[in-house]
């Protein structure tokens, strides 16, 4: 059978035949757009101080906004505002073995912080700045998407 586009639904049943959990997967469009968010992990504060980090995760999405799970696309990362610096960049894939610091200048990557996706996703951390509050804007840019772009503020 041919594939065809449409939705999986998986049903757990317990032992009395009651559903206990249901699952739907849709199939997605094409990668469409770049979503950009903070990782909420702890106080929504950050301080001025050159260590505090925020982390980002990057998602490929369609149309819809659905994760595109076989997105790679090249995906290239900027502070396009703010004091703050990126730390690193990542994609979780473990055949990846470009530097999670790629972008800076001593490596021989051009400076340029580049990442291809892996299953749709790529991590960022940025740091703020010391003795320089403000609004952090990190953006994710990449060709034929819409750019994703998330702030955090240090005080």
């Amino acid at each position: 059978m041919a594939f065809q586009p449409g939705n999986l639904t998986a049903v757990a049943y317990d032992a009395n035949n009651n559903i206990v959990a249901t699952s739907i997967v849709a199939t997605t469009g094409p990668a469409y757009a770049i979503n950009v968010s903070i990782v909420d992990i702890g106080p929504s504060t950050f301080a001025a101080d050159g260590q505090d980090v925020a982390i980002f995760t990057i998602a490929i999405v369609d149309a819809n906004g659905n994760v595109v799970p076989d997105a790679c696309n090249a995906l290239t990362f900027s502070i396009s505002s703010g004091p703050g610096a990126i730390y690193g960049i990542g994609n979780g894939d473990p055949a990846d073995h470009t530097p999670d610091k790629v972008g800076l200048p001593d490596l021989g990557y051009g400076g340029v912080w580049a990442r291809n996706a892996w299953m749709g996703f790529a991590r960022a951390i940025v740091q703020t700045q010391l003795n320089k509050p403000g609004q952090i804007t990190l953006s994710v840019t990449s060709p034929g998407l819409t750019t994703g772009t998330a702030s955090f503020t240090s005080q």
